[in-house]
């Protein structure tokens, strides 16, 4: 059996230094063209962090945050339209952590997302695109 392995090497930005800009295509499973999305912003300026299909596999859901890493927006994209929508915004002033605990709910109606916003990891239920309620209910200390 033989096994090819290719090591890619990419740089990490210095601060001062331009990022290196990336994309979001998608292709179908079929072949044919490549449809880029529309991701907002200067792809220099923005992180990709995640990326996934939406429970009806018909959008393409991302975690996008800006250069100072103290914006993650969860965005959806239609690729037959190459547009993306905001489903929810998490800010601080000083740093967000990508929602790695992310969960979609009811069919994907609904979603639970790990955020900090008062300092303390929470679990929130977010029903977009503006309903958000803190699931740690009782006062005390959190982990």
């Amino acid at each position: 059996m033989l096994f090819l392995i290719a090591i890619l090497i990419f740089g990490y930005p210095k601060p001062g230094e331009m990022n290196s800009a990336c994309r979001v295509g998608v292709v179908s499973a079929f072949g044919g063209p490549v449809t880029w999305l529309k991701v907002p912003g200067d792809p220099r300026d923005n992180y990709i962090a995640w990326m996934d299909w939406a429970p009806n596999s018909k959008e393409v859901v991302l975690q996008h945050l800006n250069r100072l890493q103290n914006m993650n927006e969860l965005m959806a994209g239609d690729p037959a339209m190459g547009e993306f929508r905001t489903l929810f915004t998490d800010r601080d002033e000083t740093w967000v952590e990508v929602a790695d605990g992310f969960r979609w709910l009811h069919s994907g109606r609904d979603f639970l997302w790990e955020g900090e916003r008062d300092g303390w990891k929470h679990i929130y239920r977010v029903r977009p695109p503006s309903s958000i309620a803190d699931l740690n209910q009782k006062a005390g200390t959190y982990a």
